[in-house]
């Protein structure tokens, strides 16, 4: 008898450790089905997808798809995955503003990366102020994007008057430019780069004699590269897009003229020039603001390294990786803020935790001042033999 309720009390036990271990089987499994249930935090990303920039745009698309990636890998931010909600600017201010509109109304994202061009940043920084939603800017060079006294605007990228600063020195000790006749973009960015360089160039006693505007999709320039070359100039500085610049250089080439070239605004990878107007990019100098696909050059060597290896194993185009460094940076510095805000449904919070991020990217070191402005440095190129390199 004692023997048969011993067993009992045996069979009685191993029920129940059995029960328990279903139900707690069942709590973790509700946990891990609960964790993946979360919805995705969304991140809005405007960038030109169509028209004359629309390479660029692409290029900045897939670096931030990267910087998703990788931190998804790593376990997302505050336990949950992260998204992007993607649209085309066509590089054009009305649709900037009008895809502005969409992601904060309708997709109700509460923070947003873009928007390429200066103009259509420019243009969408009233509706992100009215709306509070921060904007981190990862390409637009305008000073007017940080210094119109906006709140809730962030840029990684640098100015055209810190770009042209950084370069000043190099411009002189290294290039030899005496008298300089500039090309630009004829818009917000064009007319901001043309105005930095004038004024640096002038403070170390070189002359600019002569500024030419050209429209986007110009294609044709000799008439001002004829009247460059009958004037004095002895070098010609450029502030466009890199495929209009493969052009004025390929026809800079044709003319024959003897002038130093020197290529600006950010959107002017010298592997880029080399690849579009090949023999033509021989000896041209280029004011580039980073360096991501050297990794030991840049101040996240070991992050770079990881982004350089996806990127060619992805096959994705080696002219567009200084592009795409931005975008990722743009992304991760948007990350860094929403694990310091500790929410990525307040948008105020994220704008103050955008004051306070400090972090190491691959293009460039992240910290803002009162105005939104990152720090910057310039690094100076030249093709020598075909290859880039580094103007030391």
């Amino acid at each position: 008898m004692l023997n048969k309720r011993k067993s009992l009390s045996v069979i009685s036990l191993v029920i129940i450790l059995a029960f328990s271990l279903i139900l707690s089987g069942c709590s973790q499994k509700a946990e891990s089905k609960g964790e993946q249930s979360k919805p995705p935090i969304v991140i809005g990303v405007i960038e030109p997808l169509s028209g004359p920039v629309a390479g660029s745009g692409q290029n900045v698309v897939w670096g931030a798809e990267y910087a998703v990636k990788f931190i998804n890998e790593d376990g997302g931010i505050n336990g949950r995955q992260v998204q992007l909600k993607t649209y085309d600017s066509k590089n054009d201010p009305a649709e900037a503003v009008n895809v502005a509109n969409k992601l904060i109304n309708n997709d109700n994202v509460k923070v947003i990366m873009g928007a390429w061009g200066s103009s259509p940043t420019l243009a969408v920084l009233p509706i992100i102020e009215k709306a509070g939603v921060p904007l981190v800017v990862e390409t637009a060079s305008s000073p007017k994007v940080t210094n119109s006294g906006f709140k809730y605007v962030f840029r990684v990228s640098p100015t055209s008057d810190q770009e042209a600063a950084g370069a000043q020195d190099a411009l002189i000790s290294k290039v030899g430019v005496k008298k300089a006749a500039i090309i630009a973009v004829n818009n917000d960015w064009g007319k901001g780069g043309a105005a930095a360089y004038t004024n640096v160039l002038k403070e170390k006693g070189a002359e600019v004699v002569s500024t030419e505007f050209v429209a986007d999709n110009s294609t044709d320039f000799y008439p001002q590269l004829t009247k460059i070359k009958n004037s004095e100039a002895d070098t010609i500085i450029i502030n466009s897009e890199v495929s209009q610049i493969s052009l004025i250089i390929k026809q800079v080439k044709e003319l024959k003229m003897t002038q130093k070239i020197v290529t600006t605004g950010g959107s002017n990878f010298s592997d880029a020039l080399l690849e579009i107007a090949k023999d033509a990019a021989e000896g041209v100098y280029s004011v580039q603001q980073n360096v991501a696909w050297i990794p030991d050059m840049t101040p996240n060597p070991t992050r770079a390294k990881k982004f350089n290896e996806a990127w060619n194993a992805d096959k994705k185009p080696h002219i567009g990786i200084l592009e795409g460094a931005k975008g990722f940076d743009g992304i991760y510095t948007i990350s860094e803020a929403l694990k310091k805000a500790g929410t990525s449904e307040d948008s105020q919070k994220i704008q103050q935790a955008l004051k306070e991020v400090q972090f190491d990217g691959i293009g460039l070191s992240v910290k803002f001042d009162e105005k939104g402005q990152s720090q910057i440095k310039d690094f100076l190129v030249q093709v020598v033999q075909g290859k880039t390199q580094l103007v030391k």
